[in-house]
């Protein structure tokens, strides 16, 4: 037995009521997609997903509003990683005259995988002038920073497959939707039969 995927066209053909479970269902998705970034575990919004998925005709439209929505938070949180690990390289070039660039991954989004030992050790053979005091609040500032970047870290990860994890479902389902077209019109088939 086959699936009728059908694709909503118009929010407004949906009616009043319609509409507002629309939008209910869409809060709902992000309200699990933060709990899933919050307590790293996927499968509330991987449920919720899934529940969305096994209805009759799946809500497409649905789905690709909370993808949206899904990669704006996902921008925002690279954005929010690019923003803390710029921020603390230039609190530390101004408050302390030291560069940490040099000890930074190259790749951006790691950059909580500082050498954090190598780079104090290096600061504070560099830097004679640096109390004892001043290097351990370096340390801690350090320390604190880059286990907050560690926690941005995993949940960039997590959000990247939550997003990877939607896409994946939304291509399945628009492909099903195209095919049952291809079905229920065989002039299509016809017209895009080569000869």
């Amino acid at each position: 037995m086959s699936r009728k995927v059908v694709m909503q066209r118009d929010p407004d053909e949906m009616g009043l009521f319609s509409l507002a479970t629309f939008q209910t269902l869409r809060l709902e998705a992000l309200d699990l997609f933060d709990r899933s970034l919050a307590e790293s575990k996927a499968e509330y919004l991987e449920r919720f997903l899934e529940q969305q998925v096994a209805k009759d005709p799946p809500p497409l439209e649905l789905l690709s509003q909370i993808s949206e929505d899904v990669h704006q938070r996902l921008l925002a949180l690279h954005q929010r990683h690019f923003d803390a690990r710029d921020q603390i390289r230039r609190t530390f070039l101004h408050q302390y005259g030291l560069d940490l660039t040099p000890f930074l991954p190259a790749d951006p989004l790691e950059y909580h995988r500082l050498n954090l030992e190598e780079a104090l050790s290096f600061f504070s053979q560099a830097q004679t002038h640096l109390s004892d005091e001043k290097q351990r609040v370096m340390r801690e500032m350090l320390e604190n920073e880059l286990a907050s970047a560690g926690r941005l870290y995993i949940e960039l990860v997590l959000a990247e497959q939550l997003y990877a994890y939607l896409m994946d479902w939304l291509m399945a389902l628009h492909i099903v939707s195209v095919r049952g077209a291809w079905t229920d019109d065989p002039g299509i088939a016809e017209r895009l039969t080569i000869h």
